[in-house]
């Protein structure tokens, strides 16, 4: 099941950006999955899904962005291992 958000963002900050509303809207989903993932609120795995991107290539972003992930417990990262 999926879940539709609907987020007002003024045209004005579109244009400054230089983004149409699709690329607005995939921009703010990966800046979601980066957050969420750095909050450990959800896995590289899920993260990945929302970003839309596979899961190795959203890891080694997160890596680029300065977003540690391997400092897992045993637990966290035998977890994060079997997504």
């Amino acid at each position: 099941m999926t879940k539709i958000i609907e987020l007002e963002i003024p045209e004005e900050i579109l244009l400054a950006a230089q983004m149409d509303t699709q690329r607005m809207g995939n921009e703010m989903r990966k800046l979601a999955a980066f957050e969420l993932f750095a909050q450990r609120r959800l896995s590289g795995g899920k993260a990945a899904q929302l970003a839309g991107i596979p899961r190795i290539s959203f890891l080694l972003e997160a890596g680029r962005r300065g977003i540690e992930w391997l400092p897992y417990d045993t637990e966290e990262l035998s977890k994060e291992l079997q997504e």
